[in-house]
């Protein structure tokens, strides 16, 4: 009988041991859940801030001007007085 119970007090510790063991690879594996989670999410949020990065275009700074005019002084050496000449200008205002 003292056998017996021995060996049903071994096969007991047993039993708790394999609960413990259990219990703690279920903790790693929420952790480790837990971890995946956030590794998600803070890709997502490079990602789309790489995005808003990307399309962020620099932009020539501003330049004041001095009051608004709508002529343009060119000097073009060897025409004869009075000549005139064609000229086409394209200006790109953003």
């Amino acid at each position: 009988m003292i056998v017996a119970a021995a060996a049903a007090e071994t096969q007991s510790q047993l039993a708790d041991l394999a609960t413990k063991v259990a219990d703690t690879k279920i903790a790693a594996a929420e952790k480790a859940s837990a971890k995946e989670v956030v590794a998600t999410v803070a890709a997502k949020a490079a990602k789309a801030t790489a995005k808003t990065i990307a399309a962020v275009k620099a932009k020539a700074p501003i330049v004041a001007a001095k009051g608004v005019r709508s002529d343009a002084l060119i000097n073009i050496t060897g025409l004869k007085p009075g000549q005139k000449i064609r000229v086409s200008v394209k200006v790109n205002i953003k």
